[in-house]
């Protein structure tokens, strides 16, 4: 086995190697986290491996990371091994870019805030000396526009203050009944936005573990999205087990140049939006333990799956 360690010491991504025959890890390298409690541990039940339906592509949760994995076998001295290389996958941002954002972020909040709430106080003044109806109405239209400004900005403090590396205790994580969270947060939504919304049936036995603020979160960020893609279309939302939650729209696609980046703040088609609904999502995700992914993409039907960890 010192010459498996030998091929592959100091190698820049994830990996594993396993025994051909039975899938038991021989030697595991991880270049930022400690793995080697893997070794001897069959592969498909150390590994949490994704359904392929879900993540159009090979995609497993390693030590709380979701990565995309290559497979492919090699002989070494008469023995057969299978090579699994981890990757980041594509449609996610890394550490760095997570990173900057915050710093970015961080500026805007800092030097936007001081002069809007400036020129807030100053319409409110000249507001409050003003008998002309035509200038309360053109006051008000720009006390509407500031609100809106206040809003993207309460936004991108969300944004800045989530860390997605901080990955809940076990002490916060609570198991609750998927049906009546699902319902639950549904509620806070007007009743014609609820009628847009399809419950499909969830075993009555299932329950989803995690943080309920943060699942809450997630679905309602999902949901909003779903019914932004379209004035009257229904969003559905389903539970298949307790290890995922599935929200769904009708097209039409997402256009590629928009999918590919679909996690990263700022990408959107929308004019009103800033584009980091689904980057919210993954992020209170992440702090889950889980992942969200872009499972279906075409004109019959649009679904975002967040898978939750075992």
């Amino acid at each position: 086995m010192q010459i498996i360690k030998d091929l592959f010491n100091g190698y820049p991504e994830p990996l594993l190697v396993l025994h051909h025959n039975n899938r038991k890890i021989c030697y595991a390298s991880h270049p930022s986290a400690a793995i080697d409690d893997l070794l001897g541990q069959n592969f498909d039940e150390a590994v949490t491996v994704i359904d392929a339906n879900i993540s159009g592509e090979p995609v497993a949760c390693l030590k709380n990371q979701w990565l995309g994995f290559d497979e492919r076998a090699f002989t070494w001295e008469d023995e057969e091994y299978t090579l699994i290389v981890f990757k980041q996958r594509n449609e996610i941002p890394d550490e760095e870019t997570l990173a900057s954002w915050r710093n970015m972020i961080a500026v805007m909040l800092h030097r936007f805030r001081s002069p809007l709430t400036g020129i807030s106080g100053y319409v409110d003044m000249l507001s409050e000396y003003s008998d002309d109806e035509q200038q309360e109405k053109y006051f008000a239209l720009i006390d509407k526009g500031i609100n809106h400004l206040y809003d993207m900005m309460d936004e991108l403090e969300i944004l800045y203050t989530i860390d997605p590396n901080v990955i809940e205790d076990e002490d916060e994580s609570t198991s609750l009944k998927a049906g009546k969270l699902i319902k639950s947060t549904l509620l806070d939504y007007p009743a014609d936005v609820q009628q847009r919304i399809d419950i499909q049936s969830i075993d009555s036995d299932f329950e989803l573990k995690g943080n309920p603020s943060s699942l809450k979160n997630i679905i309602e960020l999902l949901v909003q999205n779903g019914l932004q893609h379209g004035a009257d279309h229904t969003v559905t939302v389903s539970v298949p087990s307790e290890r995922l939650i599935q929200v769904s729209n009708p097209g039409p696609a997402i256009p590629k140049a928009i999918a590919d980046n679909i996690f990263s703040p700022f990408v959107t088609d929308k004019a009103n939006g800033l584009g980091i609904g689904l980057t919210l999502a993954l992020l209170y995700a992440r702090q889950l333990g889980g992942t969200i992914f872009l499972s279906n993409n075409d004109d019959e039907e649009i679904t975002f799956s967040l898978c939750l960890p075992e």
